[in-house]
């Protein structure tokens, strides 16, 4: 499974897999991280209205990975409204069995839109918790960055840590 992925973008028709897909990897991501109470809060409208507001922003790039058929991960991101020449990955995630070179091709896919809309360095904000995330980042020329920040998700608090890529 490997060598057999593709990273192309979203259609409209897209729509139902990327919140199913979502979903999964929302509960994956935070399971350990968001006490059982919370975790059950992010559910399918939740998850609905997070997609349909990434397919309605027009300045929204969202790239799907697949292997065959199946849509095995997604990655969101648009130039930075708050930086000038700065990118910014809003969101990204991969089912478990993505290898890292799959995972790597998404954020690979992002850089070069966010270079053709004249974006120079790239930015993402990673729950600092999340060690594995954190690492596989790095992996890809990501730098870990001193600015933190708190982030709300299904009413509990959580830290993200900055990370920028060159």
């Amino acid at each position: 499974m490997d060598n057999d992925f593709s990273i192309r973008s979203a259609a409209d028709a897209d729509r139902d897999e990327l919140i199913s897909l979502k979903l999964d990897i929302m509960h994956s991501r935070y399971q350990g991280y968001l006490p059982e109470k919370n975790l059950e809060k992010l559910d399918k409208t939740y998850v609905a209205g997070i997609v349909d507001q990434w397919m309605k922003n027009q300045t929204y790039r969202v790239g799907i990975l697949t292997s065959g058929k199946e849509a095995q991960g997604y990655i969101v991101c648009a130039p930075d409204p708050e930086l000038q020449g700065w990118g910014l990955i809003i969101d990204a995630g991969a089912r478990q069995s993505v290898s890292c070179e799959g995972t790597g091709q998404m954020f690979h896919w992002a850089n070069e839109i966010l270079d053709g809309k004249g974006c120079r360095k790239t930015h993402i904000w990673l729950l600092q918790d999340n060690l594995r995330a954190r690492f596989m980042i790095e992996s890809f020329g990501y730098k870990p960055q001193k600015e933190m920040k708190l982030i709300q998700v299904a009413d509990y608090t959580m830290t993200e840590r900055r990370y920028v890529f060159p």
